[in-house]
């Protein structure tokens, strides 16, 4: 995994709050994170979880294309989650991601696969999206438009990301998956994976996240445990870096 100086990152995290999409903006996304916060905490709450579904619906493409589940099935969903999958990820920072995550993973992944029903098999965007308003420490959102056809498209990401989905293909294998969930599984396993290596290679990311949050949130109320947000720090990083030379094509 590349190595960025401490200025680079300062640049591409000045660069991504430069970007034209403001939806991707922190003051923009702080509400929905401190719902979720709620949504999720202390056994859960309905309304906070009912209103971070309906804004995930509206405006981040949840309910495009495919079968969704109703709010309450969704709700009922990460209420039922086991207490080892609880335990295990709930508040699990991706910086400490480690290749025997990889089993108990899938089987989350399994389960949250069914928010949404595509022809094609599971839809990663939605899993994604879920998972990490669920837990922004651990979990990277991974849409199309960004993320997959943008930023592990520059070559310094896809070549990391293909030799990982070897390692990640072998190890879903075991399961009795169709072969499009086991490609969708295997592929976010991998997103992961790249970038928990990211992170713990350029320790000085957590740094201008931080900075950055201070900037965006200036006045306002903090999700709680923001500094941790891991998956936001990375995800705000790669798409900044990707917009600078030599990594932008």
């Amino acid at each position: 995994m590349n190595t960025f100086s401490e200025r680079t990152i300062r640049q591409a995290f000045k660069t991504f709050e430069e970007l034209p999409n403001k939806g991707w903006q922190l003051r923009n996304k702080n509400d929905l994170y401190r719902s979720a916060d709620r949504a999720f905490s202390d056994g859960g709450d309905f309304e906070q979880f009912k209103k971070v579904y309906d804004e995930l619906k509206r405006t981040w493409g949840l309910r495009r294309k495919g079968q969704l589940l109703t709010v309450g099935k969704a709700f009922q969903m990460f209420a039922n989650l086991s207490d080892r999958l609880q335990e295990k990820f709930k508040a699990k920072r991706l910086r400490t991601f480690a290749r025997n995550d990889i089993t108990e993973l899938t089987e989350l992944l399994r389960t949250i696969a069914k928010i949404k029903k595509l022809k094609k098999g599971p839809s990663v965007m939605a899993m994604s999206k879920l998972l990490h308003f669920w837990n922004p420490r651990f979990f990277v959102i991974f849409d199309r438009a960004v993320m997959e056809d943008w930023v592990f498209k520059h070559r310094w990401l896809e070549s990391r990301l293909e030799t990982l989905m070897k390692l990640t293909r072998n190890a879903v294998s075991g399961y009795n998956f169709r072969k499009e969930s086991a490609n969708a599984f295997s592929k976010y396993i991998a997103v992961l994976w790249v970038c928990s290596e990211c992170l713990n290679s350029n320790a000085a990311i957590g740094k201008y996240f931080f900075q950055y949050c201070c900037r965006q949130l200036e006045g306002k109320k903090h999700p709680r445990g923001l500094r941790n947000y891991d998956a936001l720090a990375v995800e705000s990083f790669l798409e900044g870096a990707t917009h600078l030379p030599p990594h932008s094509p």
